[in-house]
């Protein structure tokens, strides 16, 4: 879970443009962060202030989105996530509306970047909440047939070592 700790608050615009924790990288696609006076939170600005798209990634390579706590400061205001895969293409999308709370995340899953771009209103989003994505089955048979391998490699070389020593 990221709950934006690290990011200042009550002091605009930060100097940051990316953000870390938990393995998660938060980065600004048009500038600087911009911090708004509650502390936790990430906070979205309209057009004209330089924040108001954000590209999550993380450090294990593809993630499922959970879900995500989310304040607009207005209603019928609009948030779009999408969902890219490690090329670029779009996996998913989702359009946000007049939500305040939890926000639950179905449909993305095994992207590998989340961006969320603001179009309106100010908003801000706390405890977003991922997990590591779960391999194919293609991949868990490639590693257990792997796994095997080296098995019946380490016991050729033993058998050989005690054929050799006997």
């Amino acid at each position: 879970m990221v709950t934006f700790t690290g990011i200042p608050y009550d002091v605009s615009p930060t100097s940051m443009t990316t953000y870390v924790e938990n393995g998660v990288t938060v980065t600004s696609l048009e500038g600087s962060f911009w911090a708004y006076p509650n502390p936790r939170e990430l906070h979205f600005d309209p057009e004209g202030f330089g924040n108001k798209t954000f590209d999550f990634t993380y450090a294990g390579g593809a993630f499922d989105v959970l879900s995500f706590d989310i304040t607009f400061a207005e209603s019928d205001f609009v948030a779009l996530l999408e969902g890219f895969d490690q090329n670029g293409a779009v996996l998913n999308s989702l359009a946000v509306s007049s939500t305040l709370g939890t926000v639950n995340v179905a449909g993305f899953n095994g992207i590998h970047t989340l961006r969320i771009g603001n179009f309106g209103s100010h908003m801000s989003i706390d405890n977003f909440t991922i997990s590591a994505a779960v391999p194919e089955p293609a991949t868990w048979v490639t590693m257990l047939l792997g796994f095997g391998l080296a098995g019946a490699g380490l016991r050729r070389a033993r058998a050989r070592l005690r054929a050799h020593t006997a």
